[in-house]
């Protein structure tokens, strides 16, 4: 068995670093520093679960488990048998579904009513780079908190499920491909939002759907960055903050990247300025297309999926070839 973006199950040798700060961990290396670990999970799970599969849930399926667990090798088995369940529960493992980004591409469109809640330009998946993880660009003022809070709450789940999936199976497919882990980041621009604008309501909703979700998707984010904040962001802060997952709330990072080129450094580890929107301090066109070559991708081992170059906006994706 296999998972359905790949041909087979395998991790490849790690590429040189596509940037001077791409510091991405090396599979291989994580393995053997955490191989007592993962060999204990990888014990209690042909004990204690049918649906454990000795070939696809191989040493970086677990390694995810045990890496967000930081040596609670009990939680992390809880959580990796759970994830089994709700993987087999949903069908999850059984179609690629990288092709469809959430939104109006989705091949599930049972959760539909959420994404008519977000203005199409302010809910953006990216992949700048074919050997990078998955970038979502974020606007704050084109979500209409208002009607997210009237959503019906399994809604908010479904959406929140499929986007997790989607970016899983791109990251998965990446991290195998390059040999390095690699994870995503969000980037939420601010500019312009007031302070009476947000919705506490809205916000707890969502925070409990991404609760309910997080021990499914370990190792997936990297950085959340809000991007040009006001001066009086630290106000609702202190108040958003407790209601988010904890894995999150750590990840947050306050950035002013177009009015600071130190400040956009720092986003280089991620996705370099060429390929940063204008509008998060970059020099890309919000409709224009990262870099993309001709060239087929053919890999004997990876399923590849190859795409045209398509608009920058809700539901589409740039898949760069480079």
């Amino acid at each position: 068995m296999t998972w359905p973006w790949l041909k087979i199950v395998y991790v490849a040798d790690p590429i040189p670093p596509t940037c001077p700060e791409d510091k991405r961990p090396a599979v291989r290396d994580l393995i053997a520093k955490h191989r007592v670990a993962i060999d204990e999970i990888r014990t209690n799970l042909r004990k204690e679960s049918d649906l454990f599969d000795e070939d696809k849930h191989d040493d970086l399926w677990i390694l995810r488990f045990v890496l967000s667990h930081k040596g609670h090798n009990k939680q992390a088995l809880k959580a990796a048998i759970e994830t089994l369940e709700y993987r087999y529960e949903f069908d999850l493992d059984s179609q690629d579904i990288r092709e469809f980004p959430p939104g109006p591409r989705a091949k599930d469109k049972s959760f539909q009513s959420y994404f008519d809640c977000i203005e199409d330009a302010d809910f953006v998946f990216d992949i700048p780079h074919k050997d990078r993880g998955v970038v979502v660009f974020l606007g704050a003022n084109g979500f209409d908190q208002n009607k997210l809070q009237k959503l019906p709450f399994e809604d908010r789940v479904r959406a929140f499920s499929y986007f997790n999936e989607w970016t899983h199976q791109w990251l998965d497919y990446t991290t195998r491909k390059t040999g390095r882990l690699t994870k995503s980041i969000r980037l939420l621009n601010v500019k312009g939002a007031g302070l009476y604008s947000i919705n506490f309501q809205t916000i707890r909703l969502e925070a409990k759907a991404a609760n309910s979700l997080q021990e499914y998707y370990p190792q997936m984010l990297e950085s959340f960055y809000v991007c040009d904040p006001p001066t009086w962001a630290h106000i609702p802060w202190k108040t958003i903050r407790p209601l988010l997952p904890a894995r999150v709330a750590k990840k947050i990072d306050f950035v002013a990247p177009r009015s600071s080129k130190k400040e956009r450094k720092r986003l280089a580890a991620h996705i370099q300025e060429k390929d940063l929107p204008i509008k998060y301090g970059g020099q890309r066109l919000l409709d224009q297309s990262p870099e993309v070559s001709s060239e087929e991708e053919s890999d004997p081992v990876m399923t590849s999926v190859s795409l045209s170059s398509v608009n920058l906006c809700k539901g589409t994706i740039f898949i760069s070839k480079r």
